[in-house]
Order: structure tokens, then C-alpha cells, then sequence
């Protein structure tokens, strides 16, 4: 009788949390979550706090250089970097965006080393959110290759993911970890293509092989074993393409200052 008492109860407070911590990701539609994100941005612009990280950054970034070309000049175990600063935080704790950003422009480049500081004082200046610790606005990593001369289309409705996979070979995925449980957080991850492949990369941040998908939407049912939700995507051209596409940014090349 105790024992069937018990699992009642573990049950009941099981759903009682779900309801709680999965409110937001069930409820609260993506552009929502964006336009929140946004005025976090804005409000650190704002406060014009400045971080002197920069030459830690590039000093301790030397201890990982090995590791990088290990994965293919790709950065694909964030556990490690617990050493480089991220704002008042550190890039292991809430630099997923910029290790995303630096993988992008990896591919962008074809091949190119991203200077993995310079993306940091980047988005310190512009970008980040509650100084660092929530990581980076997902539309501040879109203006930034806006800035660096790239065509990108950015869009929050799952249903438009397949027709950017279509027509970009570079992405950029912010999602909720787990649906039914907001304390899990949010991740992002740059999502590479090639041969009609989708590879999502730094997926767990412990150096794990990407693993391959033949469609994109196929590659975000898959992440957590189906129980992580989209909330943004940012597909990246080195060029626009001859037709618009959905959530397309009219852009004129930049200068990042």
C-alpha cells in the first residue's frame, strides 16, 4: 500500500514539473522567446560594460589548438573550454552560440581559421546577454554575418527548416535541450552539409562524432532523442541566391567595427 502510495505521489510530482518547466518551451511560441532575447540584448548594450578578456583568450586558446585539428578545425567539445571567458562567464558554461559561429566560419571561409578571440570580443561588444551567462541572442549571431558580407536567411517556424537546408550548406540551430523541462537550457549548435548530408557539431560539447541525416528536420527530431524543441535557424550563403527565401535579410556588405 505504501509502495503504490509512493509511485502516485512520484508520478504526481512528476507532472506537476512538467506543467512548471515545461511551460515556456510548450507554451511560449519562438518569437517570442527572440523578441526577449533581443531586449536582453539590448539592455546589456545599454549598461556599455566592457570585458578585458581578450588577451587571456588568446593565450589559453593555444592549449586547444591540437584538439581543434584533431575534430577537422572544428570546435566540437565546449566541456573543455572552462579556461576562456565569456563576458562575466566562461565559453564552457554559455559560449555554445560562439562556438557555432566559429564553426560556420570555418566552413565559410573553406577551410580558414577563425580567430576564435576576435568572435568573443564580438559578441561582448554586441550580442551577448546578461553578461554572458545566457549565452548570445540568436539574432545578434544572424547581424553578424550580415556584417561579415554573408546572405542569411533566419527563420523560427519549424516548418520552413527543410526549404533553408535546401538552399544553404552552413546553419546555425538554437533549441530548447528538452521540452518538457526549461532547466535543462538552451543550446546551439552549427549544423554543416555536405554530399545532401546534415552533421550537427558540438551537439553534446564533449567530443562526440557528429553523426549524419539525410534532411535537417530529420536531424532536429533526432537531438536528445526527439525531447529538444527548435527555436531558431540560421541558414548562411557566401552569396544570395536567385530567388528569395523565407525569413530572407536584405543586406548591404559591412564592416564589423
Amino acid at each position: 500500500m505504501k509502495e503504490t502510495r509512493n509511485r502516485r505521489w512520484k508520478k504526481l510530482k512528476s507532472a506537476i514539473a512538467e506543467a512548471v518547466f515545461g511551460f515556456i518551451p510548450s507554451h511560449v511560441r519562438p518569437g517570442a522567446v527572440l523578441w526577449f532575447f533581443e531586449r536582453l540584448r539590448a539592455i546589456q548594450r545599454f549598461t556599455r560594460r566592457k570585458f578585458r578578456n581578450a588577451a587571456r583568450n588568446a593565450e589559453r586558446f593555444l592549449s586547444h589548438i591540437e584538439r581543434v585539428a584533431g575534430f577537422g578545425g572544428y570546435i566540437e567539445d565546449q566541456a573543455a573550454y572552462g579556461d576562456m571567458r565569456f563576458g562575466a562567464s566562461t565559453i564552457r558554461h554559455s559560449g555554445c552560440e560562439v562556438i557555432a559561429a566559429y564553426n560556420a566560419l570555418r566552413s565559410l571561409e573553406r577551410g580558414g581559421e577563425p580567430s576564435l578571440t576576435l568572435l568573443i570580443d564580438a559578441f561582448e561588444r554586441d550580442g551577448m546577454v546578461l553578461s554572458g551567462r545566457w549565452g548570445t541572442a540568436p539574432k545578434a549571431i544572424r547581424d553578424f554575418f550580415v556584417r561579415q558580407g554573408y546572405w542569411t536567411s533566419f527563420t523560427a517556424d519549424e516548418r520552413e527548416f527543410d526549404g533553408i537546408g535546401e538552399l544553404c550548406d552552413d546553419f546555425i540551430l538554437t533549441l530548447y535541450n528538452d521540452r518538457h523541462d526549461i532547466r535543462r537550457q538552451v543550446h546551439t549548435v552549427y549544423i554543416s552539409k555536405c554530399g545532401g548530408a546534415f552533421a550537427a557539431h558540438n551537439l553534446h560539447g564533449n567530443g562526440s562524432a557528429p553523426r549524419d541525416y539525410r534532411s535537417l528536420s530529420g536531424l532536429v527530431a533526432s537531438i536528445n532523442g526527439g525531447s529538444s524543441k527548435a527555436i531558431s535557424l540560421l541558414g548562411i550563403r557566401r552569396q544570395a541566391p536567385a530567388e528569395p527565401a523565407p525569413g530572407q535579410v536584405r543586406w548591404r556588405p559591412q564592416t564589423q567595427e
